[in-house]
C-alpha cells in the first residue's frame, strides 16, 4: 500500500483514515521496531508490575486466615519503580513511533533498527524528562476539579510531535502547542476521544481469548501456592496489559497526522527560514 501524504489539512474522519492508511502501509517495519526496541522494557515493566501487585494484592489471598484483615501498603518503594518503568516504556514507544515517521518522510523509506536505536538513545534522558514534566503538569491540572487537567491534556496532545518534528526545546514546544490548538480544541478533543475508544475496543477484542487462556492456566496452579500469591492467569494478564501498551503507537500516529493537519492550517501565519527537510523553523 502506498505511503500516505501526511502534510495535508484534514478533518477528524480524514485524519483517522490517514492514520489507518499509515499503519497498513508501515505495519511490519514499525511493529518490528517497537518489539525490538521497546520489547525488553515490556518484559521489565511486566516483571515490576507482577511483583508490585503481588505484594499489594497477593495478601488478599491470605485474608481467609485467622488473622483476618491484612493491611495493604499501596505506596511502597516499588510503586515509584512501577511509575518509572511505565513512563520509560511510554517514552520509548512514542520515540520509536515519531522518529519512524520523521525518518520515513525525510528519507522516503523505512528507517532501519540501528538508525532508530541511535535516535532513541541519543537523547533518551532529555525526552524522558520532557514526558515526566508533562505528566506532572497534567496531574497537577487534574487536581483542580479535573477540568483543567482535561483542557491541558488536549492542548499538549501535539507536544511530542512538535518536539520531534520541529526539534524544539520543552518551553518552545509547550508554547507552540497553544498556537496550534487555538481554535481547534474541540476538534482535537473529539479526535483523541474517538482514537481512545478505537484502542479500547481493539484491546478488549484481544483480551477476551487471552483472558480465557489465562483462566485455564490458573486452574493448573498448586492450591497451596494459590493461597499465597497471584495465579498464572494474573501473570498472563499483566504481561498482556504491558504488551498492549504497544498499541498506543497508533495514538501517536493519529496525533502526528493531526499535527501535520494543524500545521497546514496555520501555515499562512508562519515565517520561514533555513530548516531541515519540511519542518517549520522554531518561532523566535
Amino acid at each position: 500500500m502506498p505511503f500516505p501524504d501526511l502534510k495535508q489539512s484534514r478533518n477528524i474522519k480524514e485524519t483517522l483514515y490517514t492514520a489507518l492508511a499509515f499503519v497498513r502501509s508501515e505495519f511490519k517495519p514499525l511493529a518490528f521496531a517497537l518489539l525490538y526496541i521497546a520489547g525488553p522494557l515490556v518484559l521489565l515493566s511486566a516483571w515490576v508490575n507482577y511483583h508490585y501487585f503481588n505484594d499489594v494484592f497477593g495478601v488478599v489471598f491470605r485474608q481467609n486466615t485467622p488473622e483476618g484483615f491484612v493491611d495493604i501498603n499501596i505506596f511502597s518503594p516499588r510503586y515509584l519503580l512501577l511509575m518509572f518503568t511505565q513512563l520509560l516504556l511510554n517514552t520509548v514507544i512514542f520515540l520509536v513511533t515519531l522518529f519512524y515517521i520523521r525518518e520515513r518522510i525525510d528519507t522516503g523509506r523505512a528507517p532501519g533498527i540501528g538508525r532508530l536505536w541511535n535516535l532513541v538513545l541519543n537523547d533518551i534522558g532529555a525526552y524522558f524528562a520532557y514526558v515526566a514534566a508533562l505528566f506532572m503538569l497534567i496531574v497537577f491540572g487534574f487536581s483542580f476539579l479535573i477540568v483543567p487537567g482535561i483542557w491541558l491534556t488536549v492542548v499538549t496532545s501535539v507536544f511530542l510531535p512538535v518536539v520531534i518534528f520541529e526539534r524544539r526545546s520543552f518551553g518552545d514546544a509547550f508554547v507552540r502547542c497553544f498556537y496550534l490548538i487555538k481554535n481547534n480544541w474541540w476538534a482535537t478533543f473529539r479526535l483523541i476521544l474517538l482514537t481512545m475508544v478505537i484502542l479500547y475496543l481493539f484491546n478488549i477484542a484481544l483480551q477476551i481469548p487471552l483472558t480465557l487462556i489465562g483462566r485455564i492456566a490458573g486452574l493448573n496452579i498448586d492450591p497451596d501456592t494459590l493461597n499465597n500469591t497471584m495465579d498464572n492467569g494474573d501473570i498472563l494478564f499483566i504481561l498482556f496489559a504491558q504488551l498492549s501498551q504497544l498499541t498506543f503507537s497508533f495514538l501517536f500516529v493519529v496525533l502526528s497526522c493531526h499535527y501535520f493537519s494543524l500545521n497546514e492550517k496555520k501555515r499562512g501565519n508562519m515565517r520561514y527560514g533555513d530548516t531541515d527537510a519540511f519542518y517549520d523553523p522554531p518561532l523566535e
